[in-house]
This record gives structure tokens, sequence and C-alpha cells, in this order.
């Protein structure tokens, strides 16, 4: 009888098609979850890597943004009047802005205009950033108040996005009564870096 030899050859294991395709996402998914977390929470490099994409028109930032001031919201707003240690009657307007921007701000300043039925009889623009107590407030003069409305923060406030920062106007030695206060933001400069 002759011998026959017989050779056997092993099958390998081959990756499907679906499998394939599943760790290729899988890999996509993670990296985009990663560059848009790094984008999200640094603003200066998302700002940077819109600046430098190829589109139609100018390279542009996010802090030249046209809407930048209607992305601070004002409210809890409250008027109050108090007597100054030289006897004179002044105005207090208290309220917090909102940065609800994706760029931090500095130099955040509000105005507020009192008026008694379609006249203004007061207006009074300070930077935010500063809050004085009711207190403290009563013990000051009208001219030390004048002085306190006019003071800067100081150079490092920042109003990063989502913070809140409370502002407070004062309007000393008002002459004549007043029926309400209006307010608004009506400037507000981006960090340095966030060029047009």
């Amino acid at each position: 009888m002759a011998t026959r030899s017989r050779t056997v050859i092993l099958k390998r294991k081959q990756r499907t098609p679906i499998a394939t395709a599943f760790v290729l996402l899988t890999a996509l998914c993670s990296a985009y979850g990663m560059i848009t977390l790094a984008l999200a929470f640094n603003h200066a490099l998302a700002d940077s890597v819109l600046a430098a994409i190829p589109a139609p028109g100018p390279a542009r930032s996010l802090a030249s943004d046209p809407a930048l001031l209607r992305q601070l919201r004002v409210d809890d707003a409250k008027a109050y009047f108090i007597v100054s240690s030289d006897h004179r009657r002044a105005l207090v307007l208290e309220t917090s802005v909102t940065n609800h921007g994706s760029v931090a701000l500095e130099s955040v300043v509000i105005e507020a205009r009192a008026s008694l039925g379609n006249k203004t009889q007061a207006v009074s623009t300070t930077p935010c950033g500063r809050n004085v107590s009711p207190r403290l407030l009563r013990r000051l003069t009208t001219d030390q108040l004048l002085v306190l409305r006019d003071l800067d923060p100081g150079t490092g406030f920042l109003l990063h996005p989502q913070d809140k920062t409370r502002c407070q106007a004062t309007f000393p030695a008002l002459r004549r009564s007043v029926e309400n206060v209006s307010y608004r933001v009506v400037s507000a400069r981006p960090l340095p870096g966030h060029h047009r």
C-alpha cells in the first residue's frame, strides 16, 4: 500500500469588516472627544484654531464677535437710597453681570440712568468688579462717593466665561426725586491676545 501524505492548512482567524470598522470608529470618536474637551476648556487655543481655519474672508477671532456685549446678562438689580455722612441723599444701584460668552473679559463697565418720567436726572458710569456694603457707603461723604464711583477695580479683574460679578452704581447728591433707574453694559474688553 502506498502511503498518502496529507497536508493540513490551518485557517487563520481574519478580522471581519465589522470589527475593523468598529475599531476605527472608536478611535475616531475618542480623538474627536479629546479635541473637543481641549478646545472647550482652553479658550485661547480655541480662538487660535478658529483663526487658522481657512475660510472665505479674513481670519476671525472670538473676541471680534459683534455680539460680545449681548453675551453679558445683567440681573439681580436693586436700587435703594442712603444718606451719606454729610447728610445728603444718594441713590445706589446694585446688580450682577454674568458672562455667557466664550471669551474672558476685563474692564466691564455699566451705565445707569436715574430718571423722573421721561427726563434723565443723573447718569452714572462705573466699572464692575467691586461692591461696597451699604453700611460703609453711609459713612462716606458725597465727595468720597464720587471718588469711589470712578475707582477702577484693579488690573487683575477678569470675568471668565460663565462667571458672575457684582456692579454698583452710585448717584451722590441727587437734587430731585427719581421714579426709575435703567442700566446697561456699555463696554467690555476681551483679554489681551484676542485680536480682530
